[in-house]
């Protein structure tokens, strides 16, 4: 990618009829804004793009092609197939298939370009056969938890809690303190998470865990923060709410209980049904001991708020174990049709 900037990431589909289309569009958009462009395939989509410019000439400075790595073989398609050309129309539907693979380098090459230049694409514009580059966009914005600084959950819930959040593939900044017991403002012991957790949200670049204290509002203000976890005190609702953050809602002293109460009872609608409904679809999925409550609540509420409609989840009851299951969905009307789509880590 060099030093420049990449502001538009393209996916195209597989195809000389999308890729040349692609390629247009994107002098295009350069010539009328400006903007550095990527586009993404696979190793020989790639070098066919490359072949369209005139012989000894390499692309433009404002175009980036990358190769996704892919294996055709791997996927019941003859080697080397990577587009439709030379393909009997029944295999046309395996390549649609294999299109799946390009995820995850897809994701890492996302990943990458904002490590590189310290903020997301200003967006993708991807073929509509990649459904999943939805997916990808989403799981890309952050998920802030903080319970304030007079607030904390207990060892097990807190190991909990990471096993679900690790398994939500969500970004994340966890402020983070000691677990009920133990002095607050003590030194945090790697024992209260499941081992190797903070290593590994550090290499796989999915979360920051920030000891004791963090500047709440700087965060919640920042373009990529998608959802907030949050005990639903009242100076934490408010600065959520002010800048258009979905909140996950845990309460747990005082008057919490009745603010996650107002939020979902005065200031949103309901959607309980469906957050129970989906909670059950994924259940047998996140479950392999019946009493991981909070891994279930907690991704299934992450992955509903940062990749669907629903915009606040109030969690009423935190039990040790899934029997007290009760919890709703909802979006303050204030911000009903805000759609958050940043995608990178806050600085």
């Amino acid at each position: 990618m060099g030093s420049q900037q990449i502001d538009i990431v393209m996916l195209p589909f597989m195809a000389h009829g999308h890729l040349i289309p692609f390629l247009s569009l994107a002098t295009q958009i350069h010539h009328r804004t400006g903007f550095n462009i990527a586009i993404a395939n696979t190793p020989l989509n790639i070098q066919y793009l490359r072949s369209t410019f005139h012989q000894h000439q390499h692309p433009p400075p404002w175009i980036h092609l990358f190769e996704l790595p892919f294996n055709s073989a791997g996927h019941g398609l003859p080697p080397n197939s990577e587009n439709t050309e030379n393909l009997p129309l029944d295999q046309i539907g395996k390549l649609v298939i294999s299109s799946v693979s390009l995820k995850t380098p897809f994701h890492n090459f996302l990943l990458d370009i904002i490590k590189k230049q310290g903020k997301p694409p200003l967006c993708i514009i991807s073929d509509v056969f990649f459904g999943w580059v939805v997916e990808v966009a989403n799981i890309m914005n952050t998920l802030y938890i903080s319970f304030g600084s007079q607030n904390t959950v207990s060892r097990s819930q807190m190991m909990e809690l990471a096993i679900g959040l690790e398994k939500s593939w969500k970004p994340l900044i966890w402020v983070i303190r000691p677990p009920l017991g133990f002095d607050l403002k003590a030194e945090f012991r790697s024992e209260w998470l499941p081992e190797g957790f903070e290593a590994r949200m550090k290499e796989s670049n999915q979360g920051l865990l920030v000891k004791n204290w963090a500047l709440q509002l700087e965060i919640l203000s920042h373009k990529s923060t998608g959802a907030f976890l949050s005990h639903c005190g009242w100076n934490s609702i408010m600065e959520s709410l002010s800048q258009g953050v979905k909140i996950i809602g845990w309460p747990m002293a005082a008057e919490q209980a009745f603010n996650s109460k107002m939020l979902v009872d005065e200031m949103a609608f309901e959607s309980k049904n469906n957050f129970e409904q989906y909670s059950r679809n994924l259940w047998p999925i996140l479950h392999k001991r019946l009493n991981l409550f909070l891994l279930s609540t907690v991704t299934v509420a992450t992955l509903m708020l940062m990749s669907s409609i629903s915009g606040a989840a109030h969690i009423r009851s935190i039990p040790e174990s899934h029997d007290s299951f009760a919890a709703t969905c909802a979006l303050p009307s204030k911000f009903a049709g805000t759609h958050l789509a940043p995608m990178n880590l806050p600085n």
